[in-house]
């Protein structure tokens, strides 16, 4: 063999090297995805639910409407009816939203409620659905300008009482698990006890008066931004 001869075999690939170049390259795409998400994630936790629209409790077309829709759902609900009358009650969104606005603070600190939760549930806002209602408050989170949200939805009756169940909990547009959220309320909150849980996830529509009477709703009907309740109203037996 002429030892003049030039070797034309190329080397071998550098495996070592090829291995390196996709494990980096694998690690730079996964760590852009997972920026991406927690982007997402971020931007859907603080951003405000496009439905966002509370009342402006110094609008006086807003106390107005506060204090006439007041009026009307007292007197439809403690007016003395025969033992088996049904009475039906219609809200609109605007008007349940100006009651939040305008009126429900006051009502709060004068059920008790100590003034820094009534400060919080200022800003407060109710969007009515043909499925669902939204219950929506704004500033409860570290985050003042942070949205929570809790989802309703008619559920079977409880003991003939019309009720609603909490199927949702929303940060700003991020869905939250309810029951993991309801869990950590009740680790902080040694208050937060099971009658007090079970209150929260099942709203049965019934109202005590005060005077040994009850407004049962016996039926829901929703529409886009309306509430329609048919109601009875009953003794209570001693």
């Amino acid at each position: 063999m002429d030892s003049s001869t030039p070797d034309t075999t190329a080397p071998p690939p550098p495996k070592r090297r090829t291995w390196l170049r996709w494990l980096l390259g694998t690690f730079g795409t996964l760590l852009l995805i997972a920026v991406l998400v927690a982007f997402i994630v971020w931007r859907m936790w603080t951003s405000v639910p496009e439905w966002w629209a509370p009342a402006d409790a110094a609008d006086p077309n807003v106390q107005q409407t506060a204090q006439v829709i007041e009026q009307h759902v007292t007197s439809e609900t403690t007016r003395v009816r025969p033992a088996d009358d049904t009475w039906e009650l219609m809200v609109t969104q605007d008007e349940a939203n100006a009651w939040l606005a305008s009126r429900a603070p006051k009502w709060l600190a004068n059920q008790g409620a100590q003034k820094e939760l009534t400060d919080k549930l200022r800003r407060t806002m109710v969007v009515l659905k043909p499925d669902r209602v939204e219950f929506a408050v704004q500033g409860l989170m570290p985050d003042k300008n942070q949205v929570l949200s809790a989802t309703y939805t008619p559920t079977d009756p409880i003991d003939g009482v019309a009720a609603f169940r909490l199927t949702g909990i929303h940060s700003g547009q991020l869905p939250l698990p309810v029951d993991t959220v309801l869990d950590r309320v009740a680790a902080a909150d040694r208050k937060f006890d099971a009658k007090a849980r079970s209150m929260i996830e099942t709203l049965p529509l019934s109202i005590p008066l005060g005077d040994g009477r009850v407004a049962q709703c016996e039926n829901v009907e929703l529409g886009d931004g309306t509430i329609k309740l048919t109601c009875r109203t009953v003794r209570i037996a001693k």
